[in-house]
């Protein structure tokens, strides 16, 4: 009830002062108030007035190999006259978002000063204004640009990442980097320290297609890279298997004694990326019986050897791996 009551005397007290307020001598002078504004804003907008306004400005043609060394306005003042009407339209919806100031064919090796004159923007500028409105003024009238050139060298980009790959699934080539190798622009002794960029590691897991992406190269303070990123490929393939007969070749046997083995030859396979399975063929594998192994130990069966030049070629086992063996002497 007590908290019903103070309610209760705040609503009332409101009540009495908003009354109080809202008289008739109160009503007549908000509407006479209104009345002048508008009157005020008619004169206002009829009238020649001067405008200023900040415009953005976005620089382009400066080479990678050249250092700025100061600061570049971010802005022109523009100071615009024209009728107040006007000026209120082109300020909301004329008014460019940016100025561009190409730089192209500026700079000189050695490096030295540009004073770009901003009235060369003028016809930019008028080209959005009212027909009626004149240029009053642009700040500032020259933009400096103090420059320099700097040293170059090309360096090899270097990864910096893990990959895995699903089971089954293996590198068709090797893993490529566009480009290979950037330009970097810095001073020279900083340069001659230099013999590679890396790319920002990456991790990409459990890969079973091509995989392409870009990738950021990491900074190097006080240099500039000509592009800072690297697209970087993983090529990736299933495999399947393959099989082959493949003869035994003796190896380390004198003249006159020749080699007969039981059986003559055996079964080779192995796991191939499925583009190069009709790339590989018997010649890439070599089986073979070493004579000094057949001589060292009277055994029943004779362990073989195999090895492949093919990089295409893996998981390479043969069967048997063991072979009986009889020796002939040739008459």
């Amino acid at each position: 009830m007590g908290k019903l009551t103070f309610f209760t005397a705040i609503k009332k007290a409101v009540e009495k002062v908003t009354a109080k307020l809202w008289t008739k001598n109160a009503v007549t002078f908000l509407i006479f108030f209104i009345l002048a504004t508008l009157f005020w804003l008619m004169q206002a907008i009829g009238t020649k007035k001067d405008l200023t306004i900040d415009i953005p400005v976005k620089y382009k043609g400066i080479p990678n190999n050249f250092i700025i060394y100061n600061d570049l306005a971010p802005h022109i003042s523009v100071t615009i006259k024209d009728d107040g009407r006007e000026l209120l339209s082109y300020y909301w919806f004329g008014r460019p978002d940016s100025l561009v100031i190409d730089l192209s064919d500026k700079f000189k090796p050695n490096g030295g000063t540009i004073s770009f004159p901003v009235k060369q923007l003028r016809n930019e500028i008028y080209a959005t204004l009212p027909k009626s409105a004149q240029i009053s003024s642009l700040i500032p009238e020259f933009i400096q640009i103090n420059y320099d050139q700097l040293a170059e060298k090309t360096l090899p980009v270097q990864l910096q990442g893990s990959y895995s790959l699903a089971p089954q699934y293996i590198l068709s080539d090797s893993i490529s980097i566009i480009p290979a190798k950037v330009k970097v622009f810095g001073a020279q002794i900083v340069l001659d320290s230099l013999t590679h960029v890396n790319a920002k590691p990456f991790d990409k897991p459990n890969l079973i297609s091509n995989t392409t992406f870009s990738e950021n190269l990491e900074p190097i303070n006080t240099v500039v890279f000509e592009q800072e990123k690297v697209d970087i490929t993983i090529p990736v393939e299933i495999t399947t298997e393959k099989s082959m007969e493949i003869s035994i070749t003796p190896i380390n046997f004198p003249k006159g004694i020749t080699l007969r083995t039981f059986p003559a030859t055996v079964t080779a396979t192995f796991s191939v990326g499925i583009s190069k399975f009709s790339n590989v063929n018997a010649k890439d594998i070599f089986v073979s019986l070493d004579y000094n192994e057949v001589i060292k130990k009277s055994c029943i069966k004779y362990p073989l050897q195999v090895n492949s030049t093919n990089p295409d070629i893996r998981n390479l086992r043969i069967s048997p791996s063991e072979v009986e063996t009889l020796l002939e002497k040739d008459e």
